[in-house]
């Protein structure tokens, strides 16, 4: 797999696409073409940032690590937990921030860690009600890479078959500290292909286990 050309792919493919987006389209991505969505954080500023996000902002790879699906509301928005970097390594091996995640796992568990900026890391990682924006991780985690945890919300009419692992986010930190799932409407075939051939694989090792 070649990340960092399949990435760029998908950032050409998005990008002939974004400059096109109708208002409709618009909505759509934004969650605002129903009445629930347009009432989900409507008095936040990202609220009112958001066209520009979908208008302006790049896709990056993200590496999804948990969702957390309230009972009897699956259809709705739920919330998930990710983490990227805007750093040109991530781009070629993405993979490497499962690595990371695996780190910050372990240190949400630790009980050792002491003083307040690593006790709110720990409750940010394990918090079903945490919301992180752009939380920079320690750099003990990450091998001095440049890496955020974020809350991302997760819409079924986006990507119906959503997936722990790598996703694809759409970010623009200079207007919002909000971060979008790229829905599957703007994937390229090549990603979907490897999308699908990933979720087999690892309903094959669920199976197996």
């Amino acid at each position: 797999m070649n990340w960092e050309e399949l990435l760029s792919s998908l950032r050409s493919d998005y990008h002939e696409k974004q400059i096109r987006l109708t208002l409709d389209e618009v909505k759509f991505i934004a969650n605002k073409d129903n009445r629930q969505g347009r009432l989900i954080g409507v008095f936040t500023r990202d609220y009112y940032q958001r066209e520009k996000l979908i208008r302006e902002g790049e896709i990056v790879y993200c590496y999804t690590y948990k969702t957390y699906i309230p009972e009897g509301k699956s259809s709705r928005p739920y919330p998930s937990w990710c983490l990227f970097s805007p750093a040109k390594k991530f781009e070629s091996e993405p993979l490497l921030l499962e690595k990371v995640a695996s780190r910050l796992l372990e240190f949400a568990e630790d009980e050792s860690q002491k003083g307040l900026k690593n006790r709110r890391l720990q409750t940010m990682v394990k918090g079903e009600l945490s919301e992180p924006a752009f939380v920079t991780l320690p750099l003990e985690l990450t091998d001095n890479q440049l890496v955020y945890l974020q809350y991302v919300s997760v819409k079924e009419q986006h990507i119906y078959d959503f997936s722990l692992g790598i996703n694809l986010l759409l970010i623009h930190p200079a207007v919002s500290k909000e971060a979008i799932y790229l829905p599957r409407r703007y994937w390229t075939e090549e990603y979907r292909a490897f999308y699908h051939h990933e979720e087999s694989n690892k309903q094959h090792e669920q199976e197996g286990n």
